[in-house]
């Protein structure tokens, strides 16, 4: 698979786009200040310098101004970027920052999600199932499930028919891993109930296999659900 080609989720190349500039040599000491200095250049050879500030900067943690700059640096320089190469080592950095910051990356929830929201509509295959890995790993270790869902259920009319497919397969994962009783699912049936109507053929298959998973998982309490929709 070529990781070099434009990577977009049905959007326009030219937006939201920050644009790449050469990254500065990595100092040797470890400083949010330098650390943001670095976040702040998309550069891939300084990546797993920056990786290891992000681990060694106590700072960070104790700084919320700090942790609201570099969730932001990160969004706006690698997440939202033009090469899917960067928007994975972008991810890298987030999964980094939830692994340093654990429950109190929760505060940055509403930060990311819309991008990551983007990503999961992706044109590779690999920034999307790495999306879903880091959406799933926010859940578990910064906000629980129901928290995170009830922020994203919003994606179930986005304008990328991928994302809307890729909401659904996100919906499926989450009950696999962390069980039926981590959501409120009567919240989200109507959503997947109405992609079920969705022009994107896809789409309306993907919703399909998600009822059928929330069956497999509360039974007949979902038919509850489906009445109300009615």
């Amino acid at each position: 698979m070529n990781l070099t080609h434009q990577s977009e989720a049905e959007m326009d190349p030219e937006e939201g786009l920050c644009p790449q500039s050469p990254g500065p040599d990595v100092p040797p000491d470890v400083s949010p200040e330098v650390l943001l200095q670095l976040l702040s250049h998309a550069e891939t050879r300084t990546l797993g310098h920056v990786l290891q500030m992000v681990q060694d900067c106590p700072a960070l943690v104790q700084d919320q101004s700090t942790v609201d700059r570099a969730v932001d640096t990160v969004v706006c320089v690698w997440v939202n970027h033009g090469d899917c190469e960067v928007v994975l080592l972008g991810m890298e950095l987030l999964s980094a920052l939830v692994s340093l910051l654990q429950e109190a990356f929760r505060t940055q929830v509403a930060t990311v999600l819309p991008s990551l929201m983007d990503r999961l509509g992706d044109v590779t295959e690999r920034v999307r199932e790495q999306d879903q890995a880091l959406l799933l790993k926010i859940m578990d270790q910064a906000a629980n499930p129901q928290f995170v869902w009830e922020r994203m259920m919003g994606g179930f009319k986005h304008k990328n028919s991928r994302t809307r497919e890729g909401l659904c397969l996100c919906l499926m994962s989450t009950l696999n891993v962390f069980g039926s009783q981590s959501l409120t699912l009567s919240k989200i049936v109507p959503h997947i109930c109405s992609l079920l109507e969705d022009l994107s053929s896809a789409v309306r298959g993907v919703a399909l296999n998600s009822l059928v998973e929330i069956y497999r998982h509360v039974g007949e309490k979902v038919r509850i659900d489906l009445g109300s929709v009615r």
